[in-house]
């Protein structure tokens, strides 16, 4: 085979879908300005047994960069989809994760927001409560839940039972609540995940939309993931239920999921709980505390 059938294969293996026009108008303005390159005077003269070459930088320099954009565009053009499974392990491996959760009544303020950190096993849940805001915090390393009332700066702080700190620690695995299954290996035998267009009015600038859809009881489920292409990481998911009234189906929920770091989230609870003091022994925690989720 020779170099150009080389090439020829390489670019075929890449499963490459290009438009010709584009093609071709890319290569005509690199082999122009070669040309010109060539027949230009005042610049770089390299003198050869039989012939004397003169060119220009501006020239040169111009054919290299439209050479380069087509092998870019040739790389990028075949990106090939995202699969479902590599979306929800990127949050199942995600160390640190801010989940904020809007209503169709507020797409303003999140009517909750959710702070995870899977390395220091803590779980921060800020949730409004008509004017005011109410936080709960789980740390399962230390075996505490702190509450802090709405409207007050009352903190109470309580010693998490064995069985509670195994749910907490349980609940920042997984998908973290933001679909109605586990984790990547429980998505429902059936579902359909299809790469759709979000159009120029899409709530996620330069994110890959799909849909994941499946029937549960005779009904059907959807969510719509926008996702970043490169970490793979969902940065909103869109729920979507059957409206009888209007016979279309209406959004009903919208999570934005945010990477957050260890600086942000303990900057946070500091701020909010204050300093805490592990020699302090605590309470343990009553029957009926405020808490979510309300059973631990």
């Amino acid at each position: 085979m020779n170099p150009a059938d080389d090439i020829t294969d390489a670019i075929r293996r890449m499963h490459v879908t290009t438009r010709p026009q584009t093609d071709r108008r890319i290569l005509n303005e690199a082999f122009a300005a070669l040309d010109a390159a060539v027949a230009g005077d005042g610049g770089l003269s390299v003198s050869g047994p039989s012939r004397i070459f003169t060119l220009r930088f501006g020239h040169i320099a111009a054919a290299a960069v439209l050479i380069v954009g087509l092998g870019l565009l040739i790389m990028t053009t075949g990106s090939r989809p995202i699969a479902v499974q590599e979306v929800l392990r990127a949050v199942e491996q995600a160390p640190n994760l801010r989940i904020a959760r809007y209503t169709p009544d507020d797409m303003t303020q999140p009517a909750q927001s959710v702070w995870v950190s899977r390395d220091r096993k803590l779980k921060l849940y800020d949730t409004r409560d008509g004017r005011h805001r109410a936080y709960v915090l789980w740390d399962a390393d230390h075996g505490v839940r702190s509450f802090r009332q709405p409207a007050s700066d009352l903190v109470a702080r309580h010693a998490m039972t064995a069985e509670s700190r195994i749910r907490a620690e349980r609940s920042m695995t997984g998908l973290l609540g933001l679909l109605p299954f586990d984790d990547a290996n429980a998505v429902p035998a059936g579902a359909q995940w299809v790469a759709v267009d979000a159009g120029p009015d899409s709530p996620v600038a330069d994110a890959r939309t799909y849909d994941l859809t499946w029937t549960d009881s005779g009904q059907t489920r959807r969510y719509r993931f926008y996702v970043e292409p490169h970490a793979k990481l969902p940065v909103r998911i869109e729920r979507y239920v059957a409206d009888a009234a209007k016979g279309a189906e209406t959004m009903d929920l919208a999570q934005v999921i945010t990477a957050s770091n260890e600086t942000e989230i303990q900057s946070l609870i500091y701020s909010v709980f204050g300093p805490y003091d592990p020699s302090i022994e605590l309470p343990p925690t009553p029957p009926a505390f405020i808490g979510t989720p309300s059973d631990y």
